[in-house]
C-alpha cells in the first residue's frame, strides 16, 4: 500500500506545482487522471489493474487558505465599488437623486438602476 501512496504522491509533486492554486482545484479531474495513468502503468506489472482514481479534497495550508479569503474580498470589494461608480454617474446622467435608504428611481433611458449603495 504505501508503493501505491509513493506512486500517487510523485505524480502530485510532478502536476500541482505547475498549476496556480485556482487552477488545482479547477482541474482536479485532469490530476486523478494523470495518477490513474501513473498506477496503470506502474501497478500492472503487479497484477493489479487501476479501474479509477478519484480526488475527494484539496486541502490547502492555513495560512494559503487565509490569503486566498483576502484575495476574494478585495476582488469583490473592487467589483462592487466599479458597479457603485457606474451607477452614480448613470444617476447623474439622468439627474436621479438617491433618497437616504430608498432606491433610486430611473428614467427610461438609463434602465434599471443597480441599487449597491456603501
Amino acid at each position: 500500500m504505501s508503493q501505491i501512496q509513493a506512486y500517487v504522491f510523485d505524480v502530485i509533486r510532478e502536476s500541482v506545482p505547475k498549476l496556480l492554486l485556482d487552477d488545482v482545484f479547477e482541474q482536479k479531474n485532469e490530476i486523478a487522471k494523470a495518477v490513474e495513468e501513473e498506477l496503470e502503468k506502474e501497478m500492472s506489472a503487479y497484477g493489479f489493474e487501476i479501474v479509477q482514481t478519484l480526488i475527494v479534497d484539496i486541502e490547502p495550508d492555513e495560512h494559503v487558505k487565509r490569503a486566498m479569503n483576502e484575495i476574494n474580498v478585495k476582488n469583490l470589494h473592487d467589483k462592487l465599488s466599479i458597479l457603485y461608480e457606474q451607477d452614480r454617474r448613470r444617476s447623474r446622467q439622468c439627474n436621479i437623486r438617491y433618497p437616504a435608504g430608498r432606491p433610486a428611481k430611473v428614467c427610461k433611458e438609463c434602465g434599471t438602476g443597480l441599487g449597491i449603495y456603501f
